[in-house]
């Protein structure tokens, strides 16, 4: 169960990271999708604050409605922003183990605990 918590806390970090880098990059180029920027910008916070496992795990998994409602992945790379794309798959596919329940019993076990 260790390695599995390190592995949460590890993709939970680098999910964190993207966040703030596409909406940082999103807002610098007047995104088409400013509430998205937001919103993106919100996960990150849950995802960096301390929030409950659960809170984090559902912040993470919500990210999964900006690729399906929102079409996120297809709006262009903003100027200057190499790790665009890189980053956006990055969203798509941590987003994908959160909304699958890899941590659902990592939460549940944390919450457990306290």
């Amino acid at each position: 169960m260790k390695d599995v918590f390190a592995s949460f806390d590890a993709d939970r970090q680098r999910l964190a990271d993207a966040c703030e880098r596409v909406a940082s990059a999103a807002r610098r180029s007047n995104f088409s999708l400013p509430t998205v920027a937001e919103r993106i910008s919100a996960v990150a916070v849950v995802l960096k604050g301390s929030y409950s496992w659960e809170d984090q795990s559902a912040a993470a998994a919500s990210l999964r409605g900006f690729f399906h409602r929102d079409g996120i992945d297809d709006v262009p790379s903003p100027p200057d922003t190499p790790s665009w794309a890189a980053d956006l798959h990055l969203l798509d596919q941590l987003s994908t183990i959160f909304a699958e329940s890899r941590y659902r019993e990592v939460a549940q076990h944390r919450a457990s605990e306290t």
